[in-house]
């Protein structure tokens, strides 16, 4: 596959991928969940890291590089 990539990625392109229709399966799970996670109530919101990676997409107060300590080789 490797020695030949001129020949094999028209091959890869016509040939069905399985991973290519799982992929597509779980991208399309997600969108549908987070559709879904929108148009809930905040208070029946589940508590998960999706849900916290949601809330952080939405909030106004963004936490930028500013608000931590940096600390360089220097200062150890």
């Amino acid at each position: 596959c490797l020695a030949f990539p001129s020949i094999m990625i028209p091959i890869a392109r016509r040939l069905p991928s399985k991973e290519r229709d799982q992929n597509s399966f779980f991208l399309k799970v997600i969108r549908d969940i987070i559709s879904f996670r929108e148009n809930q109530p905040a208070n029946e919101r589940r508590r998960d890291f999706l849900q916290l990676m949601l809330d952080a997409r939405d909030a106004d107060n963004h936490i930028t590089v500013d608000h931590f300590d940096i600390v360089n080789q220097a200062d150890l």
